[in-house]
């Protein structure tokens, strides 16, 4: 052998044991990867004692793809920790992997009051929905129509105006039907055909919310039934189809004070509360939708006497019903129907009210709302003014407005047309209000906030440190008289006061605490800061912050979360608006992701904002 070729296999070992010792680290670690056990949390989950609710969140937050049919027949028999149990339950459906189990496994979460109208709605959003509804709608038994039923309301309740905009909906699930596109006309034609009260309640308010008109026939005779509630969402059925109404009947119901129903359809839980799954309404909601729907002017004047009822869905459902109505004047009326006791929710829907329905007489009086209101209330009622006028004036703020309408108000006319094609393109959250403080490139306009913030591992370091920063220095800035609360979420959601919104004359000891505690862990559970935001007493918007996509809550798709949460706020309307928090240097990047395009539909349906921080 030469030199040259001693050289040569001199050369060639050496790279090899280069090589070997690069790679033999890496074929050692995965073998001993390989001989360590996987972690079966599904077992966890069932073996932690139910007092430890942190560490069964925790094994429920790490199931992820472990959720099993025999995991969630176990686990619904708990007693204890539904929001454990329904978490559960949300991801066995949104796997949408059905199998023989599912609809026993769907009867017994539907038998518990506590989470059962919220794992109907979870069924009602799978991939599988439609066979689900499909065979429970063709069974003999009362209680899987009911279930079906109680599944068709809520995706009547869930379906938004593109969901609605063809003729008509798609009969079958195909790769280009969105997940609530679905028409179920045989189901609602045999779920019409039933005896059993609640099945027809839930398939007639289905049938009414979704305007069924196919189902006409099938709708009337239920009109006449001894059941107030069936009747009169064969009522407000009736009325949005096109069909003759009773009005004596309907007018009677809404007249009528409500008595305790005691023994309403056989069900023994309680009535729905204002933020709840559960879709339905009561015998007086139907009625006033009715009226709505027929625009029945006998009604209007009751309608006006139930805007300060002390059932806020039946309030909400009056306000509502009299924009439909609509009519010369009315619009004006409704303005000067409001005192200090009418609630955010009853205001929304009047100012939305006067905003669809543009009148002269409404302008001084929006004028006038504008510099009594508080908080978001004043980006409501300068979208109704911004309505009126079409986006005439030069700008989307008070200013501009009031400038605008000096100049012409002599010889302004309306333009119903032109409002509505306005209001098409131009959702509530373009009107400019002062805001009171600011929250990363987000306005605070609402006197009654909650900052649900992003505390999952992936914002650990500089974004953290930046958050901690940002929450005190918003919440220092709030004005007295602004209430205020936040929800932190990673793989945990933890609520500064759980008991309602706290006053910011209070807020130096409890900022102080919160950002001490918080901690950086596992998971996104984005839907469910969310729900917990939304569900705190007296508050009207949420201001969301995340650096990325939802992960390991009920829900992880934003398409679904828009849905459900439409469902959870369907009497009061909070508003959402949505930061995206990217690592700084990356903010172009996230602006074209499929992440940043879901987060601003999310906002824009929920009258809010999408910004993407630039803040470093």
């Amino acid at each position: 052998m030469n030199a040259l070729s001693r050289c040569v296999v001199r050369r060639h070992a050496l790279v090899g044991l280069v090589l070997l010792v690069m790679v033999l680290p890496p074929v050692v670690a995965w073998s001993q990867d390989k001989e360590k056990p996987r972690v079966d949390w599904s077992k966890k989950v069932l073996s932690t004692r139910d007092p430890d609710k942190k560490e069964f969140e925790v094994c429920v937050n790490m199931m992820r793809n472990q959720v099993t049919a025999e995991v969630l027949a176990t686990l619904v028999k708990r007693e204890r920790h539904g929001p454990a149990v329904v978490a559960v339950a949300g991801q066995y459906f949104e796997k949408g992997v059905l199998d023989r189990d599912t609809p026993a496994l769907l009867r017994a979460l539907a038998d518990r009051p506590d989470i059962g109208a919220q794992a109907i709605a979870y069924a009602a959003l799978s991939p599988g929905a439609h066979e689900l509804i499909v065979g429970l709608s063709a069974s003999e038994s009362d209680k899987d129509q009911r279930i079906a039923a109680r599944m068709l309301a809520a995706t009547a309740v869930m379906r938004n105006q593109d969901d609605r905009k063809s003729k008509r909906l798609a009969e079958k699930v195909t790769g280009k039907s969105g997940r609530l596109n679905i028409n179920y006309r045989e189901q609602v034609v045999v779920l019409l055909s039933s005896k059993d009260e609640a099945v027809l309640e839930y398939t007639l308010l289905a049938a009414a919310i979704d305007r069924i008109s196919f189902a006409k026939d099938a709708i009337a005779p239920h009109a006449k039934s001894k059941d107030p509630a069936v009747a009169m969402a064969a009522q407000y059925a009736l009325a949005s189809v096109g069909g003759e109404i009773d009005a004596s009947a309907v007018l009677g119901q809404i007249n009528t004070a409500p008595r305790p129903d005691k023994h309403r359809r056989g069900r023994d839980e309680k009535p729905p509360t204002v933020l709840d799954y559960d879709p339905r309404g009561t015998p007086r909601t139907y009625a006033i939708g009715a009226a709505g729907r027929a625009k029945l002017k006998d009604a209007i004047d009751p309608l006006l006497g139930l805007l300060h009822d002390e059932d806020l869905r039946t309030a909400v459902a009056a306000a509502r019903a009299l924009g439909m109505i609509g009519g010369k004047g009315l619009p004006a009326r409704l303005l000067g129907s409001m005192t200090d006791d009418t609630h955010w929710a009853v205001r929304v829907a009047l100012y939305d009210a006067a905003g669809h329905h543009p009148e002269p007489a409404s302008v001084v009086p929006l004028f006038d709302r504008f510099r009594e209101e508080t908080g978001r209330l004043r980006q409501d009622a300068l979208y109704a003014l911004l309505s009126i006028f079409a986006g005439k004036p030069q700008g989307l703020t008070y200013v501009a407005a009031n400038e605008w309408w000096a100049l012409n108000k002599d010889t302004f006319k309306v333009d119903a047309a032109a409002t509505r094609a306005w209001r098409a393109e131009h959702p509530v959250g373009v009107a400019e209000v002062e805001p009171i403080a600011g929250f990363y490139d987000s306005a605070v306009i609402s006197d009654r906030p909650v900052f649900a913030v992003d505390a999952s591992l992936s914002m650990k370091g500089a974004q953290i440190e930046s958050l901690k920063q940002m929450l005190s220095g918003v919440v220092l800035a709030l004005p007295d008289a602004v209430k205020f609360n936040i929800v932190d979420f990673g793989g945990h959601v933890r609520v500064l006061a759980a008991g309602g919104l706290i006053p910011a004359e209070n807020r130096k000891p409890a900022m102080q605490q919160f950002s001490y505690d918080m901690e950086l862990t596992l998971g996104t559970r984005s839907y469910d800061a969310i729900e917990r935001a939304v569900r705190i007493p007296g508050m009207d918007t949420v201001h969301f912050l995340s650096d990325g996509a939802p992960a390991g809550s009920h829900l992880n798709g934003w398409g679904r979360m828009n849905y459900i949460t439409r469902l959870l706020c369907r009497t009061a309307p909070i508003a959402v608006n949505m930061i995206f928090f990217p690592e700084p240097g990356k903010e172009a990047a996230a602006a074209k992701s499929q992440n940043a395009k879901r987060m601003a539909e999310y906002a824009k349906a929920h009258a809010g904002r999408f910004v993407i921080s630039t803040a470093k």
